[in-house]
């Protein structure tokens, strides 16, 4: 496998976490977004989904395995886990900025669709709260997304070498 693809496909999967930041940040400030940022039943990000497929294929043990910060102590995950938990926790936030941006969509077929079995208060949720956390989340997409990058340039070198 070419490595310029899998590191391309990082960056693309980079820029499509800040995306989701833009659109939040437009939404939160009652601006006007594209059709693209309704949120979506799944993660439909290619890069992401490419890198997830292809597993397998890039060798994580160059990567430094990231434990801090991880909820769950007792399991290990690898960094590629780690960062689809990220961005599933980043469609869970975008969705809660969403929702109280769009109010309207909420009595609909959508709000049925996304309805995460939780009762939120639309009314208490603090979004400029929000869209921190989603900074903050993608934040450590980016920097967890720029250490598989390394690792993977770093593999590269060494089969150069």
């Amino acid at each position: 496998m070419e490595i310029k693809y899998i590191i391309d496909n990082i960056k693309l999967a980079k820029l499509d976490n800040y995306q989701w930041l833009y659109y939040a940040t437009a939404l939160v400030e009652n601006l006007a977004v594209p059709r693209e940022a309704i949120p979506r039943y799944h993660d439909s990000c290619d890069p992401c989904q490419w890198l997830y497929d292809h597993v397998d294929e890039i060798t994580l043990q160059a990567c430094p395995q990231i434990t801090e910060n991880i909820e769950v102590d007792m399991y290990y995950f690898n960094l590629l886990e780690q960062i689809e938990i990220l961005r599933y926790h980043l469609h869970e936030k975008y969705l809660r900025i969403f929702r109280c941006c769009i109010p309207e969509l909420n009595s609909t077929l959508f709000a049925f669709l996304f309805e995460s079995g939780d009762e939120i208060d639309l009314s208490s949720i603090n979004l400029n709260l929000e869209l921190n956390g989603l900074k903050d989340i993608v934040d450590e997409l980016d920097t967890k997304l720029s250490i598989l990058e390394s690792g993977v340039s770093a593999i590269s070198a060494e089969c150069i070498a």
